[in-house]
């Protein structure tokens, strides 16, 4: 525990009910398993961040991929877990689709 600096993730994070509005380039080439978060889209995350706090070094971060309309909550689990800070970035389409969340760490 707390030798990592860095931990990223691309959990499954589609909120269950809007499975069935992807389109087929993602729906016809990965298995339900690999994109179903469950019905807030959080499912897995709500593992990952609390393990992750546990084995990251301070001054590390966990950089998540998630479901947009889930950033927010998902900012509240990983403060809950322990992260000093949590904040959203755009992807390379400019959609915020990632999370950042930070452990507080000594400056050297």
């Amino acid at each position: 525990e707390g030798r990592f600096d860095l931990v990223v993730a691309n959990p499954p994070y589609i909120p269950t009910g809007r499975l069935a509005a992807l389109p087929y380039e993602v729906s016809g080439f990965e298995p339900q398993l690999a994109l179903d978060g469950g019905i807030d889209g959080l499912d897995v995350f709500r593992r990952i961040a609390p393990w992750a706090h546990a084995f990251l070094a301070e001054g590390g971060h966990l950089v998540v991929e998630l479901y947009e309309d889930c950033l927010d909550a998902a900012r509240g689990i990983a403060l809950e877990a322990g992260f000093s800070s949590a904040r959203s970035v755009k992807d390379l389409a400019g959609r915020d689709r990632v999370l950042v969340a930070s452990k507080e760490g000594n400056s050297a």
